[in-house]
């Protein structure tokens, strides 16, 4: 094969290859009582304790650090207080920081 066919073919499976796009951490539950979506960032889990787990989550625009109370099914949000869930979203954020659905 000479230097031009080898080239060319180089280039023929660049233009054909598809690029292998990052997978993004956050993960969708779903939309809030608030209409809003509620996604969670999945490398953000620190397990404190059986009970205990630090979490990011996103609602709507704003991302905010969490800290979820699995025995009680409530989390902390930080500067905002302490919740339960009112929706399905927001069960399955508690779900998924505690890894209640695996």
């Amino acid at each position: 094969m000479n230097v031009k066919h080898f080239l060319s073919a180089i280039a023929a499976t660049a233009l054909t290859s598809t690029p292998v796009l990052a997978q993004s951490p956050w993960i969708y539950m779903g939309q809030a009582s608030t209409g809003e979506s509620i996604y969670v960032n999945s490398r953000s889990l620190v397990y404190r304790g059986r009970n205990h787990v630090d979490f990011v989550y996103q609602i709507g625009n704003e991302v905010i650090e969490g800290i979820a109370y699995c025995e009680e099914n409530r989390w902390y949000a930080q500067g905002y207080g302490t919740y339960s869930p009112t929706s399905q979203a927001t069960q399955s954020m508690i779900n998924f920081a505690c890894r209640a659905d695996l």
